[in-house]
C-alpha cells in the first residue's frame, strides 16, 4: 500500500453522519436548504472567526496498521496526513477571501472549543458525501469525515453523483448534533475527485467566496437567479477541456446551439483559467451530469445547472449540444427549444 503519491487526502475524523434534508441535490452548488446562504447567514460567516478543519489519522486505520506490525506503512501514512495538512493550508492561504486570517484545529480541538461556549467560530472542512435510500425509498445523504484509503482507486472510476467529496462551511454549533444527524450547513461545493486535486480545491473555493460576497450584497440573490451573470458569457470565449467533450461533436455543430465562441482547450491550459485566470475567458466544467462556469479572469459563477435542467436519462457526462443550448438559454434568458 502505498501513499506517497496522494498530493491531498481527505479529512480523517472516525465520525459518520446523516444528513435528514439535502434540499439542493443533483449540482455543484450543495445547501442544507434549497437555496444559498440567507443575507443573516452570510453575515454570521463574514463575522465569525474561520477554522480550517486538519487532518487526522483515522484511529481504526491506525490501530490495523498497529495490530498487523505494518509500522514502516503507519509511519508513511502520519507523513502523508502531514503533508496533506500542509497543502490544503497552502490553498486556503491563496484562494479564501471571505476572512482575512485563520486557525488550523483538529476535530477535538474544535469540538473542545465548543464546549468552552464558543459560537463565533464557521468551520470549513472537506468531507464524503454518500447518498442511499433510506426505509421510506427516499434519498439520505451521509457524510462521513473519515479517510479510507480507497479514495484513488475510486477515482479510477472517474466522478460518482452517489458518492462524491465536497467542500463544507459550516457553523461551529453543528458540532452539537454532528453525532446524531447533520441538520446545519451553510454551503458546500461538490469536488470533482474524491483525492481533490489543486484545481478542485481553487473552483470551490471561487464558488464559495462569490455566492457569499453576491448574497450578501443582494437579499434576492439566490440558487434561482445565480445565472444572472450568464448574459456576459456573450463576450467570452468558453473554455471546456478536451477530455469533458464529446470528440463527435463539432465547434461548428455546436455553435448552432451556443452562437458564442467555444475553445476545446488541453487539460494544462484548463488547469491554468481555474488556478491563474485569463482575460475574456471563462471555464466551464463538468462533475458527472451536473455542470458550472466560471469566469476565469472575475472568478464568479456565470452558471450552474439545477437537477430540472436537463432530464436525468438524457444528460450526459460529457459536454453535449443539449447542455450548450441549456447555457444559451441563460445567456439570452430566453427558452430555446432544443431539437434532437
Amino acid at each position: 500500500m502505498k501513499f506517497t503519491k496522494l498530493i491531498l487526502l481527505t479529512i480523517t475524523l472516525g465520525i459518520f453522519t446523516q444528513i435528514k434534508a439535502f434540499g439542493q441535490f443533483g449540482s455543484p452548488l450543495l445547501t442544507y436548504k434549497n437555496d444559498v446562504p440567507t443575507q443573516k447567514e452570510c453575515a454570521e460567516i463574514t463575522k465569525r472567526k474561520l477554522i480550517v478543519l486538519n487532518q487526522r489519522w483515522d484511529l481504526d486505520k491506525v490501530d490495523a496498521f498497529k495490530r498487523d506490525k505494518e509500522f514502516s506503512l503507519l509511519e508513511e501514512y502520519k507523513d502523508e496526513c502531514a503533508a496533506y495538512s500542509n497543502a490544503y493550508v497552502q490553498l486556503i492561504k491563496e484562494k479564501w477571501s471571505l476572512h482575512d486570517t485563520f486557525e488550523v484545529y483538529s476535530f477535538k480541538q474544535i469540538k473542545e472549543l465548543y464546549e468552552t461556549g464558543a459560537t463565533d467560530v464557521v468551520v470549513l472542512a472537506l468531507v464524503h458525501i454518500t447518498v442511499e435510500k433510506g426505509s421510506d425509498n427516499k434519498n439520505e445523504y451521509k457524510l462521513d469525515f473519515a479517510y479510507s484509503a480507497n479514495e484513488k482507486k475510486m477515482d479510477e472510476n472517474g466522478f460518482n453523483p452517489q458518492d462524491f467529496k465536497s467542500l463544507i462551511l459550516f457553523p461551529i454549533e453543528q458540532l452539537n448534533e454532528l453525532d446524531y444527524t447533520f441538520t446545519k450547513m451553510y454551503l458546500g461545493i461538490s469536488l470533482l475527485r474524491q483525492v481533490p486535486t489543486k484545481e478542485d480545491i481553487h473552483y470551490s473555493i471561487d464558488m464559495m467566496n462569490n455566492i457569499v460576497q453576491r448574497k450578501t450584497l443582494d437579499n434576492k440573490f439566490t440558487d434561482n437567479t445565480i445565472k444572472q451573470l450568464s448574459p456576459k458569457l456573450k463576450e467570452y470565449t468558453l473554455a471546456i477541456s478536451k477530455k469533458d467533450w464529446d470528440e463527435e461533436i463539432s465547434i461548428k455543430d455546436a455553435q448552432v446551439y451556443y452562437p458564442y465562441p467555444i475553445e476545446i482547450v488541453e487539460q494544462e491550459k484548463f488547469n491554468t483559467l481555474i488556478t491563474e485566470g485569463a482575460t475574456g475567458y471563462a471555464y466551464a466544467f463538468k462533475l458527472g451530469t451536473w455542470m458550472g462556469i466560471m469566469f476565469s479572469d472575475t472568478k464568479e459563477i456565470a452558471y450552474v445547472s439545477a437537477p430540472i435542467d436537463i432530464p436525468v436519462k438524457k444528460a450526459t457526462a460529457l459536454f453535449s449540444l443539449r447542455d450548450l443550448n441549456k447555457i444559451n438559454e441563460a445567456v439570452t434568458n430566453t427558452k430555446i427549444v432544443f431539437k434532437e
